[in-house]
């Protein structure tokens, strides 16, 4: 997969807003909403059971979540087919983090039970998918 990143999302989707305050009040989860930032891009990727490649946009957002000390990636599809968050990432700092990693997936998982929600541990500008 090949991601060419374009230019800055100045007005977050009102699905991803939605997204956040629900997760706000169905889970423990605080957000800072200071922090949401985004970025559009096209995303390249082989399908070798239909010999071919498809490209399609994503908008990728990040913020933190205050009251566990970490990081939130999502992946939000805006074609018209999709319209609806692809994935969440739960980006982990620091060894201890992890136990908050496991807490706030268990929770996005019973609240949102079909969205794909990954651990990334990141040193440095090396990332680990755990």
């Amino acid at each position: 997969m090949k991601i060419k990143y374009g230019q800055k999302i100045d007005e977050p989707e009102k699905l991803v807003i939605d997204f956040l305050n629900y997760l706000e009040k169905e889970t423990v989860l605080r957000f800072d909403m200071s922090t949401l930032s985004g970025i559009s891009a096209m995303v390249t990727r082989e399908v070798e059971e239909l010999k071919t490649t498809i490209t399609m946009p994503a908008d990728f957002y990040n913020l933190t979540i205050t009251n566990l000390s970490l990081t939130m990636n999502i992946r939000f599809c805006p074609c018209q087919n999709c319209n609806k968050i692809a994935y969440v990432e739960l980006i982990i700092f620091g060894k201890d983090e992890i136990g908050n990693a496991i807490n706030a997936k268990s929770q996005i998982n019973t609240s949102v039970p079909d969205l794909p929600v990954h651990y990334i541990y990141q040193t440095g500008d090396k990332k680990y998918l755990i």
